[in-house]
């Protein structure tokens, strides 16, 4: 909130700058072709407590990403600040089992790139990073197969129910 309220007073002249909060400090120095550029800190998430994500990511505090394309490839980095150094474990282990279930879901293409050998995940004591680079063509043929999937996952549950209703 802090930040927020620091940015509505630059936006609005009362203020200079950003360069006192806390969120600056994690906000990545912009790489070549970055087209996304930013950083939080104070993150306060409402956590089910039944929600597995929520666990993990209820011991984030601060974040800093950035993302763009150059020179034909797509990249991401991202590194984030865990309230412990066992919390920041437990949260590369959940990215790397999210990367592992990507390649599950790719494994009957062979024709398309496995994300896993692209994204390196890690960090030191209550430090998490994320690092990846795909060339853009890989990645683009590979959101076109998902949106494929979908679709035909879509088209299955229609006829299901058509299926259903008509019995």
């Amino acid at each position: 909130m802090a930040t927020l309220k620091a940015a509505i007073d630059v936006l609005s002249g009362k203020a200079d700058s950003l360069a006192k909060t806390k969120a600056l400090a994690l906000l990545p120095k912009p790489s070549a072709g970055a087209f996304v550029v930013a950083a939080a800190a104070d993150i306060k998430l409402p956590a089910d407590p039944n929600s597995p994500l929520a666990a993990v990511v209820k011991n984030l505090g601060a974040v800093g990403v950035q993302a763009g394309e150059a020179e034909g490839t797509m990249f991401l980095h991202a590194s984030g600040l865990a309230d412990a150094a066992e919390s920041a474990v437990k949260i590369r282990q959940f990215v790397q089992g999210l990367i592992a279930f990507g390649q599950m879901m790719l494994m009957d293409r062979q024709d398309l790139p496995q994300l896993g050998e692209k994204v390196t995940v890690g960090g030191t004591e209550n430090v998490v990073q994320v690092d990846a680079a795909v060339p853009t063509e890989s990645l683009i043929a590979i959101v076109k197969h998902i949106v494929e999937q979908r679709k035909k996952m879509a088209a299955q549950k229609q006829a299901a129910s058509k299926a259903a209703g008509t019995e």
